[in-house]
């Protein structure tokens, strides 16, 4: 038997930036207001993704461009984690700006340079759909909710 495996198509797209908890930083004398560079972010502490993930080779690759190495303080594989540590003050985080945007301790640092951008599909089986998993893709699709999963949960979604 063929496993059928349908893709609803892309449901949003999503870019990352640059975020930090202002009040942490204001603390400890940090003041990322003033920062609208690549290479000013770079002189303070900054929280990544590991080295193998496709957006933290992407923001590498433009580093080398700009001569910039990166030198995190922390490289995290679990993006829940390195959101939290960012929450938490510990440095500027590179995480998706629609979960940065739904955290209201965060703020976004504002570039001119093009960040990376991934695309947010919904993959199922349909030969296994219960009524429930039925009624989240009418209401994925039609009331385009879908931020709210997406936010508390990894960056797929399948059913």
């Amino acid at each position: 038997n063929m496993l059928e495996i349908s893709l609803l198509g892309k449901i949003n797209k999503d870019e990352y930036c640059f975020a930090y908890n202002k009040d942490v930083f204001k603390k400890i004398n940090i003041k990322p207001d003033s920062i609208s560079s690549l290479e000013e972010i770079f002189k303070n502490p900054v929280i990544l993704p590991t080295k193998n993930s496709k957006m933290r080779i992407y923001l590498e690759e433009l580093l080398k461009t700009k001569i910039i190495a990166s030198n995190p303080i922390l490289e995290l594989e679990d993006m829940s984690m390195l959101i939290s540590y960012t929450i938490e003050g510990l440095g500027i985080g590179y995480i998706p700006k629609s979960i940065a945007l739904s955290k209201k301790e965060l703020t976004i640092i504002s570039l001119e340079e093009k960040l990376y951008e991934e695309n947010i599909h919904l993959i199922y089986n349909e030969t296994v759909l219960t009524n429930s998993s039925k009624e989240l893709i009418h209401i994925l699709m039609k009331e385009k909710c879908w931020l709210k999963i997406y936010t508390k949960v990894s960056l797929f979604l399948t059913l």
